[in-house]
């Protein structure tokens, strides 16, 4: 196969805890795939014990040492380096899966999503599954809903290559946690004729629950973080007269088209789907009843 695949992300510290055991069990089904020519490139933030792990499974990943800054790592840098290795290995046709390190993939998952990735393309499979660690079966794992973060997307070449999309992302750089995703998908509104694919029905993800006192995640990192990436999210919305819509993840979700059995796909989802009427219906009267009236009812 031409297509070169690249699997681009950054973990937490090798600590001895049962955390680590998610990030191998992540690099494990990445290595069992059905497609075998993947390139890993692993972006650190000054992490310990990673680069040794991660040799154990992938020998041949390769390493950047992430620029810091007043924030723990930027998801922003992990996707840049994982586009420049492409153009400095002088690839011209390949594709970029961004991840995180706490989902587990299907043995065809990257031989199916290749499929679609043709052209400017952009490809997820969201929602996903959630377990813990202990879980004796993935058939009894939790679902999680379509408004729940996207843990991965998977990018063409010549969608990464347009230049308007290029340029915007190295503008507006995102740091620590959260919108990073609502960003990059968002990334579709400046380019023509991209193709956003959802192949949840053909390929389901696992997501793997970390215990985030071990990773020295408080919530207040998590809520800090998410506010300051709001500003520059908002920012770019406005620079470029996006919706604000994109804040909320189940219109994200809505901008793909699903590779297959859409109406099963919403009919049981269709809580979800009242959830969402019912926002833009909120939304609706935001916009037209008058703020002193809004003001009153408020009072009441």
């Amino acid at each position: 196969m031409s297509k070169k695949i690249i699997v681009c992300t950054t973990m937490r510290d090798f600590k001895g805890t049962d955390n680590d055991l998610i990030q191998i069990k992540f690099l494990e089904s990445l290595q069992s795939q059905t497609i075998q020519s993947l390139e890993l490139v692993m972006t650190l933030f000054g992490e310990k014990s990673v680069e040794k792990n991660v040799k154990g499974v992938f020998p041949n990943a390769v390493f950047y040492e992430g620029i810091l800054g007043d924030y723990r790592y930027s998801l922003t840098q992990v996707l840049n380096n994982a586009i420049d290795y492409a153009e400095t290995q002088g690839y011209s046709d390949y594709a970029i899966l961004w991840t995180t390190c706490d989902v587990l993939y299907e043995s065809e998952f990257i031989e199916k999503s290749i499929n679609y990735l043709k052209d400017k393309a952009i490809v997820t499979s969201h929602p996903h599954k959630i377990v813990v660690l202990n879980d004796s079966s993935y058939d009894e794992s939790r679902l999680s809903s379509p408004s729940s973060g996207f843990d991965m997307l998977f990018f063409s070449s010549e969608f990464l290559q347009d230049k308007k999309i290029r340029q915007a992302h190295n503008k507006y750089v995102f740091k620590d946690w959260g919108v990073y995703e609502h960003f990059l998908i968002s990334l579709t509104e400046l380019s023509d004729h991209v193709k956003m694919i959802n192949i949840y029905e053909e390929s389901s993800i696992v997501k793997v629950e970390n215990d985030r006192v071990l990773t020295n995640e408080p919530s207040e990192f998590l809520i800090n973080s998410h506010k300051r990436n709001s500003i520059v999210f908002k920012e770019y919305l406005n620079n470029n007269r996006l919706s604000v819509k994109y804040f909320n993840l189940f219109f994200c979700h809505l901008k793909f088209k699903m590779s297959k059995d859409r109406l099963k796909h919403y009919l049981y989802f269709y809580k979800d789907m009242f959830i969402y009427a019912s926002y833009l219906g909120r939304r609706l009267v935001s916009l037209f009843v008058p703020s002193v009236i809004k003001s009153h009812l408020r009072r009441k």
